[in-house]
């Protein structure tokens, strides 16, 4: 419907049709939330996760570069860092850096 109509809509409506998550009263101030949010995030993880999704986006076979995020993920200590700051009620701190 929306390819072929090129109909304009509001972000209510943009909701409503599952296109977007949520509808933010200040999307500066959104953006800036979300961008922390990741950045406080495991890099390694941000890192594999678009590089898995734009390889699936094209088709391509995922098992050996999954493979390649999790090894790493044990090696660097990402894994067990995740394990530790919750059995420790604690703020990660992820050891990986790009």
């Amino acid at each position: 419907m929306l390819l072929f109509s090129t109909n304009f809509f509001d972000a209510t409506r943009a909701l409503q049709m599952r296109l977007v998550d949520e509808v933010a009263e200040d999307a500066r101030d959104s953006a800036a939330a979300l961008a922390e949010t990741i950045a406080g995030r495991s890099q390694l993880a941000v890192q594999a996760s678009k590089e898995l999704v734009d390889m699936a986006s094209r088709g391509e076979p995922l098992d050996e570069r999954h493979q390649h995020w999790h090894e790493l993920s044990g090696d660097c200590g990402e894994s067990a860092e995740g394990v530790s700051a919750l059995l420790q009620r604690r703020r990660l701190n992820f050891p990986y850096r790009a």
